[in-house]
């Protein structure tokens, strides 16, 4: 559990997504038994140490991201890996100064034993009776740190209803999705053949090479085809990538899977990062081609990237969609995504 990982809708919706440590019956990872998964510095101490996560677990996550809330900075995030680890097993974190009447939940919710946080049910009536008691009669102006207050509250209490539901994913499968991107692909139904050229989407320009045709963010700065064939678009922290038709299915087992999981040269950076997240391998189907795709994060250079990745199988080949930019600004690297995915075609 992690800011970005919290999406506010309409209305008051709140929304959690990124379930990739949960244990979740059926689903392919891409790290392998014996590898640690998670985020460092929203990871209970006990989870460092190999224990299976329960709800504890989720309870510490969640006084991280309250802490943060109130206080607009990480309790452990530091400079480097080792540093964060250091923190988060010591429990070293600045004392909180905004959080008012929430520093003895959230100081309870991180205490080191897991057996002495306070249960879902127990911080939903704490966050509750804080909230009742946020707004005096007077009525005063709202600050910033009031807002960031009650913003915590409404969070912390939907996160802590769904924060029940975790350990029960091991026991029900993967039948609820586990994401915002979990049915950004529609099968395609095009009109026109990919040969035809079409008017792009108001933002969007056309763009084509050997094999594909699609639309990416008007204004991109285009690359063309490198040595590893891909053909990358980019803007700013924003990157797209495509490989059309690089590699063969056949090659690897006739398995996507096997593919994005262990071979695929564009995700070796999250294979080679210990502290990879990532929400497990899906196999999906669009415009009639079979295709496996994931979600991932990565830390690097003190900076966290987020990761949309999916591959096809068209006529015997693969081809890679893959979708890069800040962890913290997971929303516009979907959008950019989900119209890439929407409008790619194969082309002769």
């Amino acid at each position: 559990m992690k800011p970005g990982n919290v999406l506010l809708g309409n209305g008051g919706r709140v929304v959690l997504t990124d379930f990739g440590i949960a244990y979740i019956v059926g689903e392919e990872s891409l790290t392998r038994a014996g590898e640690f998964v998670g985020s460092l510095a929203y990871t209970a101490p006990e989870r460092m140490g190999g224990q299976r996560p329960g709800p504890a677990s989720d309870m510490w996550s969640l006084g991280v991201l309250l802490y943060e809330m109130v206080e607009a900075k990480s309790p452990f995030r530091r400079e480097s890996m080792e540093a964060t680890v250091g923190a988060v097993l010591t429990g070293r974190m600045p004392p909180p100064c905004r959080a008012a009447a929430l520093a003895p939940l959230i100081k309870a919710l991180l205490v080191a034993d897991p057996a002495a946080r306070p249960t879902a049910q127990a911080v939903i009536e704490a966050l509750r009776a804080t909230a009742g008691s946020a707004e005096p009669a007077r009525r005063p102006p709202v600050t910033r740190s009031r807002r960031r207050l009650r913003w915590a509250a409404v969070l912390l209490s939907t996160a802590a209803l769904v924060a029940v539901t975790l350990p029960l994913l091991d026991r029900f499968g993967d039948g609820s999705p586990s994401s915002p991107v979990s049915s950004a692909h529609p099968t395609p139904k095009p009109k026109n053949s990919p040969s035809t050229p079409q008017t792009a989407a108001k933002g969007y320009e056309n763009v084509s090479g050997p094999g594909f045709v699609l639309e990416i963010p008007a204004g991109w700065r285009h690359h063309g085809k490198n040595a590893d064939a891909q053909y990358r678009y980019t803007r700013g922290e924003y990157e797209l990538v495509l490989v059309p038709g690089r590699d063969a299915v056949a090659d690897y087992g006739k398995s996507l899977m096997v593919y994005q999981r262990e071979y695929e040269t564009e995700l070796q950076p999250i294979r080679d990062s210990t502290w990879a997240t990532s929400t497990g391998l899906r196999a999906f189907e669009a415009g009639g081609h079979q295709g496996v795709r994931g979600q991932f994060t990565w830390e690097g250079k003190g900076e966290e990237r987020f990761v949309l990745n999916r591959v096809l199988d068209i006529d015997g080949r693969i081809h890679l969609l893959l979708a890069i930019g800040p962890e913290a600004d997971r929303d516009t690297v979907t959008r950019f995504y989900d119209h890439a995915a929407k409008t790619y075609k194969p082309s002769n």
